[in-house]
């Protein structure tokens, strides 16, 4: 059975519980931080005397509980042909049963010979803080990219801690075994205060690089755990999959 079918079967299964529980797994949102930032520096030695290009982007946002925007930053010398680009993107959606996040940090640089050096470099990181008031299932689809080669590097992470301790904590790196990592985290949170938080970085040196995570987090209330866990099970495998962003030379 395709994720959209399992979908589209446990989506009313899940409105009804809602409607039958209207308050009872409610997420109540306390805070949130994003940061995109995107640089990018291109430094010519030949021909002399030489000359140092840089740009840069960013937002810093607090507080919100929608966010889709992106930062692009690119440094360019045509006379040496060397150029460098950074790009991060984010989609961040929080409401009272779900998480839902798509973030992306791109850079690369080329450089077709002895003229320069240079650095393409870009950064995501979404924080949320949010409590419960009663016991909540929850089923949490996440998957990781970082993609890089040779000089370039890459980084990813998503993580989720209670006021005592850590939950669980994902991070993926070139070195992870493949560029691509996938994860499901099912359970039960307690009454209290957690902050999920997801980041990607990316810098390249030569060649592009990619760091990307993608979370659907699905919340459902008591009672019925075992039906209810599975229904954000299916919301959590609905999610999009998305190959890295890269550069053909």
């Amino acid at each position: 059975m395709s994720p959209r079918t399992l979908f589209a079967l446990a989506l009313p299964l899940l409105v009804i519980v809602a409607a039958a529980h209207p308050a009872a797994a409610q997420l109540a949102f306390v805070s949130s931080t994003i940061d995109l930032q995107a640089d990018a520096l291109v430094d010519v030695f030949e021909p002399p005397p030489g000359e140092l290009i840089t740009d840069t982007d960013s937002i810093n946002e607090v507080d919100l509980t929608f966010f889709d925007d992106s930062v692009a930053a690119q440094a360019q010398s045509l006379s040496a042909g060397l150029t460098a680009t950074a790009q991060g993107s984010l989609t961040a959606a929080f409401d009272d049963y779900s998480i839902m996040l798509d973030g992306n940090a791109f850079s690369s640089f080329w450089e077709p010979g002895p003229f320069g050096g240079g650095d393409g470099a870009a950064s995501v990181l979404y924080e949320v803080v949010f409590s419960v008031s009663v016991a909540t299932p929850y089923s949490i689809g996440i998957e990781l990219i970082a993609d890089s080669v040779c000089c370039g590097d890459a980084y990813s992470r998503v993580a989720l801690a209670s006021t005592s301790g850590t939950i669980f904590d994902h991070e993926w790196t070139p070195t992870s075994g493949s560029y691509l990592g996938t994860f499901e985290e099912i359970g039960v949170l307690a009454p209290g205060t957690y902050t999920l938080s997801a980041e990607a970085t990316s810098s390249s040196f030569d060649y592009p690089a990619t760091g990307d995570f993608v979370v659907d987090a699905a919340f459902v209330p008591e009672p019925g755990t075992g039906l209810l866990v599975m229904t954000g099970l299916a919301l959590a495998c609905a999610r999009r999959r998305r190959a890295p962003l890269r550069v053909r030379r």
